[in-house]
C-alpha cells in the first residue's frame, strides 16, 4: 500500500509544477466566467477509486478532479494508454491545468505519461 504522506507530497509537487507552468505560459484566450474559478485536474493511477478519493482534498480549493484514467477499468479500451490520455487532455473543457500520477505506477509508465502531458502543455501553450 502506498504511504499517504508520499502520495500527498506527490500531489503537492504536481500542483506546484502546474502553477509554475501556468505562470510561465499564461492562457492567451479568456475563459468564460463560469469556468474561471475551476482548475481542472486529470489523474492517472492504478485504481480509479484511489484517485477519486483525492478529490476531497481539493474541496476548499479551486482544483477539481475532472478526469481519471486507471489501469484496471473495464472495458480495456478506456484504460490508460498514451493515446487515451491525449484524447482526454484535448477534449476536456476547460482545458486541464494539472496532471497527477499515482505513486504505485511504474517509473516507465510515469515517465511516459509525463512526456504526454508535457507535449500537451507545449502544444496547447497552457
Amino acid at each position: 500500500m502506498t504511504n499517504p504522506l508520499h502520495l500527498f507530497l506527490g500531489i503537492v509537487a504536481s500542483l506546484v509544477v502546474a502553477s509554475a507552468i501556468n505562470l510561465l505560459y499564461p492562457r492567451s484566450t479568456p475563459m468564460s466566467s463560469q469556468t474561471t474559478n475551476i482548475i481542472p485536474i486529470v489523474a492517472l493511477g492504478v485504481y480509479r477509486e484511489v484517485a477519486a478519493k483525492m478529490d476531497s482534498l481539493f474541496a476548499p480549493t479551486p482544483f477539481r478532479m475532472t478526469a481519471i484514467l486507471d489501469l484496471k477499468q473495464d472495458p480495456p479500451s478506456v484504460r490508460y494508454s498514451p493515446e487515451n490520455l491525449l484524447t482526454v487532455l484535448y477534449n476536456l473543457h476547460p482545458r486541464p491545468k494539472v496532471f497527477i500520477t499515482g505513486a504505485a505506477l511504474s517509473r516507465a509508465m510515469t515517465a511516459e505519461s509525463i512526456a504526454v502531458w508535457e507535449g500537451y502543455v507545449k502544444e496547447s501553450r497552457l
